[in-house]
Order: C-alpha cells, then sequence, then structure tokens
C-alpha cells in the first residue's frame, strides 16, 4: 500500500512529543583545588532562572592530584569532577516559563526604567563663579 501523506502540523506535533520528552542536560568535566567553592557554585547556578538542577556526578583524586600545587589553597589536592546541569525548558514546554511570569518580567523592567534616579553629583557642592569662587 500507498504510504501516507504526512501534514506539517503532524511532523511538527511528533517533533514537540519527542523533545518535550527529554531534559536538556550539559556536562562538564574539570578539576578543582576547592571542592566546597564547586558546590556553592552548583548551588549559586540553580537559584537563577536558567538551569533547574546542577549536581556532581562524580569527584576523585586526580592523577598527581596529591601535588600540593595550588597558590590559592595551599595544602589542598586537585580533584576532577563531572557535573550535570539540567536547562530550564524553554517557552511553551511543560516546566518552561509561562505568559504570567513573562508578563511580571515586563512589568519589572518597565518599573525599573521608570525609576527616577538622583542627578550625577547631586550631592556635590556646586561652585557659583559670581561669589570669585575658582575650581
Amino acid at each position: 500500500s500507498a504510504p501516507t501523506a504526512r501534514s506539517a502540523a503532524t511532523d511538527l506535533a511528533d517533533l514537540r512529543r519527542q523533545v518535550e520528552a527529554h531534559d536538556v542536560v550539559v556536562r562538564l568535566e574539570g578539576t578543582t583545588f576547592d571542592q566546597p567553592g564547586l558546590h556553592s557554585y552548583l548551588h549559586r547556578l540553580t537559584s537563577g532562572d536558567l538551569f533547574v538542577a546542577a549536581e556532581v556526578e562524580s569527584i576523585e583524586a586526580a592523577r598527581g592530584g596529591n601535588v600540593e600545587s595550588s597558590s590559592e589553597s595551599p595544602g589542598a589536592s586537585v580533584a576532577k569532577f563531572t557535573v550535570r546541569i539540567v536547562v530550564r525548558p524553554g517557552w511553551g514546554l511543560p516546566g518552561g516559563p509561562t505568559l504570567e511570569e513573562l508578563q511580571a518580567a515586563e512589568a519589572a523592567a518597565s518599573t525599573a526604567a521608570t525609576t527616577t534616579l538622583p542627578e550625577p553629583n547631586a550631592d556635590v557642592e556646586q561652585l557659583d563663579p559670581a561669589d570669585g569662587a575658582t575650581p
């Protein structure tokens, strides 16, 4: 039998289902002398709007990791790590930003744009040349 004709809308719906089924994940590998700093950094990443989760997948002493060569952390050994970061879904995807969030962000930006800032040097005493004052 002949293949059925698929519409662009059907193809788009299929693609959307496939994309929605998966998270966008970023994996980072690196080394650090500051393991608590790495954990703190990952915690700060998830406090913003861009990332849903950030976690250490593995961390171990690197080869030669007992070499104390960090000038910033004397006595620290180097650790090799792998980090998994989940990116927040985009507009229109489950778990992504909503219209209400967009409107709230636009309102906040509008308020920030209309906030009156003090004039530059408003707190600096101005010299009046008529008084014979010179800069």
